[in-house]
């Protein structure tokens, strides 16, 4: 007679996991990193792009450009990135002291899409 086994192989998988799992946290330490990776230099002065953490509200945000001793040209491409103006040296140092989490050269910014090309202040 016929005998019924089951078959305990099991087909291997076509990528691994771990592989992935390690791709994606690579890929979230990187994008949380950038902002400081890429900002300008703490004595830096004129128009830069800011960046806030996202979910910061915009009253936080304009106290803490106020307290830098800058000023708001215009909004960026999300609630959490502005171009900015201060004029005395070492205003980057003071935002981010202030808060930001990165602060940027504008054209920088552009090449990321965080702020619109035609954004860009008049040098």
């Amino acid at each position: 007679m016929f005998k019924i086994t089951e078959s305990r192989h099991r087909p291997e998988k076509a990528y691994s996991n771990l592989g992935l799992v390690l791709a994606v946290i690579l890929w979230a330490v990187l994008m949380a990193a950038a902002p400081r990776l890429v900002s300008v230099e703490d004595t830096v002065s004129g128009a830069l792009a800011v960046l806030f953490l996202p979910g910061t509200e915009e009253s936080e945000i304009m106290a803490a450009v106020s307290a830098a001793g800058g000023q708001v040209l215009r909004g960026g491409a999300f609630s959490n990135v502005l171009v900015v103006r201060g004029d005395t040296p070492g205003f980057a140092g003071r935002l981010k002291g202030a808060g930001a989490w990165g602060v940027l050269s504008p054209a920088l910014a552009t090449g990321c899409l965080l702020i619109p090309r035609d954004a860009l202040p008049a040098q």
